[in-house]
């Protein structure tokens, strides 16, 4: 049969299923007058699991307690959002469960949801589920200890604020030798109470322009569950520039970003 298609020229298949779009097909070839049996998944499905704040070096996995972002089609019914100090099982008609435990959503979309990995997952390989309307998929995630990442803003320039004044150090504000910074990531692991904040069992080290920072606390940002806020003093000595900020913990260290220094 010729339907105007020149032969050896590949197209890209979309279909549906009861009006719902599926991702498109491509590289099929179809003899003709044969027939091609093709494997469906009709959505949700994942694609990819990684820590919210970035990709870390080594292999990939997410630590107990931190935020991480689910990629996909399908993956929730609309776009919601709630806070991360009181998110919630199901967000926009999607859950996870990792393992036995449901994991709390932050932000979901049909493309992306945020989540936080229960904080008491000891280290090993879990089933990841996401259940919606539509039906359910599943991804094996594995977690580590630690698995460090630092936030960034525009330009991979570093989430990192004054740590007494509270303003956003940047190229127009940027830090100084001796000034106390805070840093802001994910995945610093398991952490105990002490005088009303949680300290990451294990203290990560922090690596700026080549030169260690030293470290006053590492931990939960207060108020924010997954949110970890490493407040370090600036050492002496560093060039002025856009210098590289590296953040370690156990044998794992994150991506890197950028802090302005003068």
């Amino acid at each position: 049969m010729n339907n105007g298609i020149p032969a050896g020229q590949g197209y890209a298949l979309t279909m549906s299923i009861a009006g719902q779009a599926l991702p498109p097909l491509s590289g099929v070839s179809i003899p003709a007058g044969g027939f091609v049996a093709l494997p469906l998944k009709v959505p949700p499905a994942i694609t990819g699991v990684i820590p919210s704040a970035g990709v870390p070096q080594g292999e990939l996995s997410v630590a107990a307690g931190s935020l991480v972002s689910l990629y996909g089609a399908g993956l929730a019914s609309t776009t919601a959002q709630a806070p991360t100090s009181s998110a919630p099982y199901q967000l926009a008609g999607a859950s996870l469960t990792i393992g036995a435990f449901q994991a709390q959503l932050f932000y979901a979309s049909p493309q992306q949801i945020n989540a936080i990995i229960p904080s008491y997952l000891t280290p090993g390989l879990y089933a990841l589920s996401l259940t919606t309307s539509q039906g359910n998929d599943s991804i094996n995630l594995l977690i580590d200890t630690a698995v460090p990442t630092l936030f960034a803003l525009a330009n991979n320039a570093a989430a990192a604020e004054d740590a007494i004044t509270g303003d956003l150090i940047s190229s127009a504000n940027p830090a100084t030798a001796g000034e106390y910074v805070s840093l802001f990531g994910t995945g610093l692991g398991p952490t105990y109470l002490s005088n009303g904040l949680s300290y990451a069992v294990t203290t990560p080290s922090v690596n700026i322009g080549g030169a260690s920072a030293n470290v006053l606390f590492a931990g939960r940002a207060p108020g924010y569950s997954g949110l970890d806020q490493i407040n370090v003093q600036m050492p002496a000595g560093l060039p002025a520039g856009s210098l590289s900020v590296v953040m370690s913990s156990g044998n794992r260290s994150s991506n890197a970003v950028l802090l302005a220094v003068r």
